[in-house]
C-alpha cells in the first residue's frame, strides 16, 4: 500500500509540542493545533507521521510540515532537496507551512518544494503556480461541536476570548448588551475549557471574530463555522470599508476618532480585503472594520439567510481542497489516496493525544 510521509519539522522553541512519555513531569503529550485539520485534509491517504525538529528526517513520498517564520533558510533549502532524487520538482517533496501570522517567514524555501499549502494568506502565493493558501481550521476539536437549531440558539452573539487592545472598542461596545455572552480573559488560554466554549458556540447565532495579535484571520473563525454559527470577521480593508460608514452615526463616530483614525480610514481602502484575497468574491462571511459600529452590523445581518449561505459555502470549500491536495500529492509524489482507508478516522500515531484543556480562546 502507498503511503504518505507526514513529517513534523517542529519550531521546539516554542513548546508546542512533546514527545509521548518524554515528559518527567507525567503531563499528557500535546500535539499541534493544526494536526487534527491536517490530517483531516489529508484523509483517504494511510499517513505516517514523522515527529522532528532538526530537519533529519527525509523519506520520499513525504509532505513536510514546517512551522513559524524563524528558520536558517539554507538549511531548509539543503533539507528540501533531499528529497528529490534527480532534481526534478515532480518527484520532491510537499510542504505544509504554519504559523506564520505575522508574515515574516522567508519564502525563498518554497522553491524547492514541488507544491506549497501555507496558513495565512500572502500576496507570495499569488505569485507562484505551486503555492496556494490553506485556512487555518479549528484549534477547538471539531467533534465537541453539537450545533443547535439556529431558531433555538439562545444567543444572538458571542465573544469569549481574551482581552486585547485591538479588541477594546469591541469590548466596551458589548458590555452593556443583554442579548449574547461575552467572556474576556485576561491572558490566552485562561477562559473556557475546550467543552464549554464548544458548547457555547453552538449556541451562538453570530459568533464575533477580533483579529489576533496580527492577522484577521483566527481559529475562531473556523469554529464558528464548525458550530454552525454566522463568523462576523474583522477585515483590513476594500471598499466595503466605505459601505459601513454610510450611516450618520458610523461616519459621525469616525470623524470624532481624530486625524490618526482618518489616515488609516484613507490606508486601508487600497489595501484590499484579507478575506477577498484568500477566498476570492464568493466569501459570503459577513465582514466588519470598526467595532465601534458592531451594534448596527449585528442588528442589519440577515442571519439564518447568512447561515445557510456560509454553511453550504464552507462544506464546498473544504471538500474542493481536500480534492485539490489529492491532486497535488498524486501528481507531484505519485500516491493515490488508498480506496479502503476510513476516512471518518483521524489517526494520531507519532504524535500525540488530545489536551481535554485548556481554553481554545486567544
Amino acid at each position: 500500500m502507498n503511503r504518505l510521509h507526514v513529517i513534523w519539522q517542529r519550531d521546539l522553541s516554542r513548546g508546542r509540542y512533546r514527545d509521548g512519555g518524554s515528559d518527567p513531569g507525567g503531563a499528557p503529550p500535546v500535539y499541534p493545533r493544526e494536526y487534527e485539520w491536517i490530517c483531516d485534509l489529508l484523509r483517504g491517504f494511510s499517513l505516517v507521521h514523522h515527529p522532528d525538529g532538526h530537519f533529519s528526517t527525509a523519506i520520499p513520498g513525504s509532505v513536510v510540515v514546517l512551522e513559524g517564520q524563524n528558520y536558517d533558510v539554507r538549511s531548509v533549502r539543503r533539507y528540501l532537496r533531499r528529497f528529490s532524487r534527480s532534481g526534478c520538482r515532480t518527484e520532491g517533496v510537499g510542504l505544509i507551512h504554519i504559523t506564520d501570522e505575522f508574515g515574516k517567514a522567508p519564502v525563498e524555501v518554497y522553491a524547492d518544494a514541488s507544491f506549497v499549502y501555507r496558513n495565512y494568506w500572502r500576496a507570495e502565493i499569488d505569485r507562484w503556480d505551486h503555492c496556494h493558501y490553506l485556512p487555518l481550521g479549528s484549534n477547538c476539536p471539531r467533534d465537541l461541536f453539537s450545533p443547535v437549531p439556529l431558531a433555538e440558539r439562545p444567543y444572538r452573539w458571542s465573544f469569549a476570548g481574551q482581552r486585547k487592545v485591538s479588541r477594546t472598542a469591541m469590548i466596551e461596545a458589548l458590555e452593556a448588551r443583554a442579548d449574547g455572552k461575552l467572556i474576556a480573559t485576561s491572558s490566552f488560554n485562561s477562559g473556557l475549557s475546550k467543552e464549554a466554549y464548544a458548547q457555547l458556540l453552538s449556541n451562538t447565532q453570530v459568533v464575533l471574530c477580533p483579529r489576533g495579535w496580527a492577522s484577521v484571520e483566527t481559529y475562531r473563525f473556523y469554529e464558528a463555522l464548525d458550530a454552525g454559527a454566522v463568523p462576523l470577521v474583522e477585515d483590513d480593508g476594500g471598499l466595503d470599508l466605505l459601505r459601513e460608514h454610510r450611516s450618520r452615526d458610523a461616519l459621525r463616530r469616525m470623524l470624532a476618532s481624530g486625524p490618526r483614525a482618518w489616515v488609516d480610514f484613507a490606508r486601508r481602502i487600497p489595501r484590499g480585503s484579507y478575506w477577498g484575497h484568500a477566498y476570492g468574491a464568493s466569501f459570503p462571511c459577513p465582514r466588519i472594520f470598526r467595532w465601534e459600529n458592531v451594534h448596527r452590523v449585528i442588528d442589519t445581518l440577515d442571519i439564518a439567510r447568512l447561515q445557510e449561505k456560509t454553511s453550504r459555502w464552507w462544506r464546498r470549500y473544504v471538500r474542493d481542497l481536500r480534492i485539490h491536495i489529492q491532486d497535488s500529492v498524486r501528481a507531484s509524489l505519485g500516491i493515490e489516496p488508498s480506496p479502503d482507508s476510513d476516512s471518518s478516522s483521524v489517526p494520531r500515531e507519532g504524535i500525540a493525544r488530545r489536551p481535554s484543556s485548556p481554553a481554545p480562546s486567544g
